[in-house]
């Protein structure tokens, strides 16, 4: 039985430590709310389970080895799996949350910020070891960067406008003023219903 203590006592044991460092990855990953990684448990199990396996060598008791070395190898290929999918779903946060920075401390989105970020974290409650929707979550996060990216050029567009009306209220007080204004008064006016209509079509008040 010397081939079942080798394959349970050391290659059981180096796949428990390859997870263990993948372990080490995901809790680097950690979104705020994550009280700690899809692997704790799988890893906790198994390493109880491996001492078992260990204990069993020792006497000779070759037929539990057999018997707990599958489980651990279950308990092993299904942590594996699991980060593997946690994984597929960090690389989409990450590239979500650079879309979010973008926009967070935009005092003109505060509104459309706090939806976002309760999106991104109804994608973390679902990215989790219990519920086990990475995949799911994931596409929600897809949504959320394109909603970011909209957000952020609407931003733009608000900011490029509110520029160029300044300039144009700023000009329309000089013309108004100017000598010749008296002469051109309807053209005065169509101009000012038309800046009355333009703060109307982005939501203000005149």
């Amino acid at each position: 039985m010397a081939r079942n203590s080798g394959w349970y006592a050391t290659e059981e044991k180096d796949e428990l430590d390859k997870l263990k460092a993948t372990q080490a990855t995901l809790a680097s990953n950690k979104a705020p709310g994550d009280k700690g990684t899809v692997v704790d448990k799988d890893i906790a199990d198994a390493e109880a389970l491996l001492a078992k396996v260990q204990g069993h060598i020792a006497a000779d008791q070759w037929a539990q080895v057999v018997m707990d070395g599958r489980q651990l190898d279950g308990m092993i290929t299904a942590g594996k799996k699991a980060a593997a999918r946690r994984t597929t779903y960090d690389v989409q946060r990450k590239a979500t949350m650079q879309a979010f920075d973008k926009i967070k401390d935009n005092p003109k989105l505060t509104s459309q910020v706090a939806a976002v970020r309760a999106s991104i974290e109804a994608a973390d409650d679902m990215a989790t070891r219990s519920a086990m929707r990475f995949e799911a979550a994931a596409a929600k996060l897809v949504e959320v960067t394109a909603e970011c990216a909209k957000l952020e050029k609407v931003a733009k567009l608000a900011e490029d406008y509110a520029k160029e009306r300044e300039t144009a209220d700023r000009q329309f007080e000089t013309l108004k003023k100017v000598p010749a204004a008296k002469h051109i008064g309807p053209q005065i006016k169509a101009i000012g219903d038309w800046l009355k209509a333009a703060t109307q079509a982005v939501g203000g008040t005149v």
